[in-house]
């Protein structure tokens, strides 16, 4: 099993944390922090998209979503990733 890290977004590094982040159960999600950004991101394992079953790929889009949306609730600007 490869882990990596998976970046859902960048957004301005006014923060440390995501102080209410728990949108994503599987894995917690952190910020990396560089000069006056930060990357939002969270531990995964590597697969591959391209042959993921359509309903593991759906439960992924929807995650990751729901992270993107959760940072937005707390009033930041989120530069996403594409999935």
């Amino acid at each position: 099993m490869n882990n990596g890290i998976y970046i859902y977004g960048i957004i301005n590094s006014g923060t440390r944390e995501l102080k209410g982040a728990g949108w994503n159960a599987d894995a917690p999600v952190y910020l990396i922090p560089y000069q006056d950004v930060a990357a939002v991101v969270s531990d995964e394992e590597i697969v591959d998209l391209v042959h993921l079953p359509k309903d593991l790929l759906a439960r992924r889009l929807v995650d990751h979503q729901r992270v993107i949306e959760g940072v937005m609730g707390l009033k930041h600007t989120i530069i996403p990733m594409k999935l």
